[in-house]
């Protein structure tokens, strides 16, 4: 019996070192085979074009897709049928995009008055509005009736009772007319230096806003910032320095004085 175990056992050995060598020498073709192969299907193809296959696949599964004009879920902003009904009721018809809320801040200013009562004048220096502006203290004139503007550089606020008595001169003598009225603000530079007894003796009526009030005042206050933001875009147009903001005021004036108004039904002066 010890005979016979002792043959199966050889005979068990000797299939193993058998199937060994099978066994070895197929995995070698087999890997081989792989490698052949890939070595074939990897011809010709660029490294990228398997790194492509995934970039097309969306990451935003899952994710839900949120409004930005009406805080709703499902659709984006320019799907929204709540924004093109603003738009089509506003008269923007293919506007995509609402307001800009930066711009709107940076640009509100106050309400105006209302002008109940308040008739426009016929005749031409029958009321005129004027203002300083600093800090680079501008003196600004504008007519009502005809909203023709003059404008002047000063030093200081002293220099204004000496500004209007040559503008006076000036536009008197052209237009044939005399001043009636003279609307200012509360400022000091109207009420020191001789300029009521100067207005008092030329019966110049003047009328003067309340304290920290400028709707009174609307045109000239108006004017005063369409004038420095044209003159602003000339110099940065033209590249000049600062001390041309003078010539790219005057500039700006002669541009307004000869451009189409609606205070005149699209007229010119």
């Amino acid at each position: 019996m010890a005979e016979e175990g002792k043959g199966k056992i050889e005979k068990f050995n000797e299939k193993d070192k058998i199937g060994d060598g099978i066994s070895s020498s197929t995995a070698l073709s087999v890997k081989s085979r792989g490698r052949h192969n890939n070595k074939q299907n990897k011809r010709g193809r660029s490294p990228t074009r398997e790194r492509s296959k995934s970039r097309g696949k969306s990451k935003s599964k899952g994710k839900t897709i949120v409004c930005w004009n009406c805080n709703k879920e499902g659709h984006k902003k320019n799907d929204c049928t709540e924004l093109k009904k603003k738009n089509e009721a506003g008269g923007r018809q293919g506007a995509d995009e609402g307001p800009n809320m930066s711009c709107v801040y940076g640009k509100q200013k106050r309400i105006s008055f209302r002008r109940d009562g308040k008739e426009k004048k016929i005749k031409r220096l029958e009321l005129v509005h004027t203002d300083v502006c600093g800090p680079t203290i501008v003196k600004s004139l504008g007519d009502d009736a005809s909203k023709k503007t003059s404008i002047y550089a000063i030093r200081e606020k002293s220099d204004v009772y000496h500004t209007i008595k040559k503008w006076k001169a000036l536009v008197e003598n052209e237009r044939g007319n005399k001043i009636k009225c003279l609307k200012s603000d509360s400022g000091g530079e109207y009420r020191d230096g001789g300029f009521q007894e100067y207005c008092s003796n030329n019966g110049i009526r003047l009328i003067r806003t309340v304290k920290r009030t400028p709707q009174e005042n609307g045109l000239a206050e108006r004017m005063n910032r369409t004038i420095m933001e044209r003159a602003r875009c000339i110099r940065i147009h033209v590249d000049l320095p600062l001390q041309f903001w003078a010539a790219a005021m005057d500039t700006a004036v002669y541009l307004i004085n000869r451009s189409p108004a609606s205070a005149l039904n699209g007229g010119i002066l």
